[in-house]
């Protein structure tokens, strides 16, 4: 009878009792004949177990010392009992591998333990992928469990920012490396760099910087980011948590990553810093770097185009009129253009050049808003030319198409 009793960990099995004595048998079920029972009650010598199905009274209890039965009362609905087979094992040793792992590894993800654990099972289990599939839960489900146990590793969350106590290692990162480069008035303003990303921003020459407000943590308003070009590789080399973007705040945040470059002996010198058109931002570059330029990033100056036509009541002539959608993206890829090689005149045809003029002085010397300038000017222009010139050239190219479609036709009739 010994020889059909096992201990199988259940849902309640956790780090702790890894590598401890355990007579108890805490966090696990009992597996007897296949049929797993539930630990009931602990007596003085003994433990009582209970059938795992509800609606059975089966149960069995065994001497702590050498888990000798004592006492057993029969299952009763024996055919609405599962047996704990090859397959559950596989899919319970699983997920208790992804849990315990979840709660000793706190650098790695949820989604790598997952993923990781999964290939194992693949590689060493003689059971298919098919049946594998049937009983092994998916990331989207399991992912809740696995945050819960990273989370019991974890210091509990600060109801207030200045409550905050940043402590290894969460100052680390998995390489052991300073990783939080400035702390700033009682956690305000948090930079995370370590020495191998300052010495990526020491080697490029390309910067590429943004915020993002989705990803900030809690009592955050931003993180922002710098990027690194490298090899034609986007290497993220800054984190910044910040409450406010002031060209100050920028400055704080620049400082600390010269400073703790100058330490590890790193000079930051590059050449060009792309943003969007956040001025504080753009600012607090130049006056850290002299020699930097600042480009400014296409997709935001697109985007801030659109904006601006939905607020000066343009959008469903956008939507109707192709020709003054056409110029409207013309003036966006304008930003494409070499400053020294503009387009040829006649491309950019204005059919009064007067009004055009009277508009522009009536901009600078502030009798209309620039919404009013946009509304009209675009009247002005003259889009015929280039559509004629377009039109032209595919007709062209279709005539010389056909023309090598009559050759090869007179060549096919030769042969």
């Amino acid at each position: 009878m010994e020889q059909n009793i096992k201990y199988k960990p259940n849902n309640r099995f956790n780090v702790k009792l890894l590598n401890q004595s355990n007579p108890n048998h805490d966090g696990h079920d009992l597996c007897y004949n296949g049929i797993l029972f539930k630990r009931h009650r602990i007596n003085k010598n003994s433990i009582n177990w209970l059938c795992k199905n509800s609606n059975c009274l089966g149960s069995i209890t065994l001497k702590i010392s050498n888990d000798d039965i004592q006492h057993f009362v029969p299952h009763e609905l024996v055919w609405n009992h599962d047996t704990f087979n090859e397959i559950d094992h596989t899919s319970n040793q699983f997920k208790i591998n992804c849990k315990i792992r979840c709660e000793s590894e706190p650098n790695l993800s949820a989604r790598q333990i997952f993923q990781e654990e999964q290939a194992k099972i693949a590689k060493n289990s003689s059971a298919s992928y098919a049946e594998l599939a049937k009983v092994f839960p998916s990331l989207t489900s399991f992912k809740p469990t696995l945050e819960k146990r990273k989370k019991k590793g974890r210091p509990n969350l600060p109801k207030r920012l200045r409550e905050l106590k940043l402590v290894e290692p969460y100052t680390l990162n998995n390489k052991n490396e300073k990783f939080l480069i400035l702390n700033k008035s009682e956690n305000k303003i948090l930079v995370f760099s370590s020495p191998t990303q300052l010495e990526a921003l020491s080697k490029a020459t390309h910067w590429y910087a943004d915020g993002t407000f989705k990803s900030a943590a809690k009592f955050y308003y931003q993180l922002y980011i710098i990027h690194a070009y490298i090899n034609n590789f986007m290497i993220p080399c800054c984190y910044a948590f910040m409450n406010r973007r002031r060209e100050k705040d920028y400055n704080v945040v620049i400082k600390a990553i010269k400073k703790e470059a100058k330490i590890h002996n790193f000079e930051l010198n590059p050449l060009y810093i792309m943003t969007d058109y956040e001025l504080a931002s753009i600012n607090a570059f130049k006056k850290n770097f002299e020699n930097i330029q600042s480009k400014g990033c296409l997709f935001h100056l697109c985007q801030n185009f659109m904006k601006k036509i939905v607020n000066v009541g343009l959008k469903s002539e956008y939507q109707s009129n192709e020709t003054l959608a056409k110029w409207f993206r013309s003036i966006c890829s304008l930003a494409l253009v070499p400053i020294d090689k503009p387009p040829p005149r006649n491309k950019l045809y204005v059919v009064n050049d007067s009004m055009l003029l009277n508009y522009k002085k009536m901009l600078m010397d502030g009798d209309i808003s620039i919404e009013t300038y946009v509304k009209y000017v675009g009247q002005i222009f003259d889009f015929s030319n280039i559509f004629k010139s377009k039109a032209s050239k595919s007709q062209e190219s279709s005539v010389s198409e056909s023309s090598d479609l009559d050759s090869d036709s007179e060549y096919s009739s030769e042969d």
